[in-house]
């Protein structure tokens, strides 16, 4: 057999779709929450955002949470602490997006278990009590972007910034 030599830009051709963010189908407001993490520091920063029908932003918080979690709970705390932020401020979330898949799937399922990022589940859960009709969704990180930013961002600054 003898050997192939392939120029690496032409490894992969496939068109790459971009996802970019949807606004709600409703006249709601949507949340995009987000997590991202200093190792080293041992800091978490929660990034949200809320945008109406059409995309305009009507609040934003970056938030930093000292501790060291697995990655489910990171995203769970940051959407615990977004939602706390949301109703503080009154809004009335209608939707709320993730890339989380196993945060939105245990939200959206019946099931529990005696751990603590169940315990986390729980107390989301009793915060989207006060939100009437809300749903949440998991989204691609592609669709997720502004609140990744905010995450990250607060993993820089000593306050809350919203």
């Amino acid at each position: 057999m003898g050997t192939v030599i392939v120029n690496p830009a032409v490894i992969d051709q496939r068109p790459h779709r971009s996802i970019s963010w949807t606004p709600p189908t409703n006249q709601g407001l949507k949340l995009n929450v987000d997590a991202a993490v200093n190792i080293d520091l041992k800091i978490l920063g929660c990034g949200a955002l809320v945008r109406d029908c059409c995309g305009n932003v009507i609040a934003a918080i970056s938030k930093s949470v000292e501790g060291c979690f697995r990655s489910d709970e990171m995203e769970a705390k940051s959407l615990f602490h977004s939602l706390n932020w949301a109703l503080q401020l009154q809004l009335p979330i209608t939707h709320i997006e993730t890339d989380a898949l196993r945060v939105s799937t245990a939200l959206n399922s019946a099931s529990t278990n005696l751990s603590s990022f169940n315990d986390l589940i729980s107390d989301i859960r009793y915060l989207l009590s006060f939100f009437s009709g809300v749903t949440i969704s998991h989204v691609r990180r592609d669709a997720n972007h502004a609140a990744h930013g905010l995450a990250k961002y607060a993993l820089e600054v000593d306050e809350d910034v919203c």
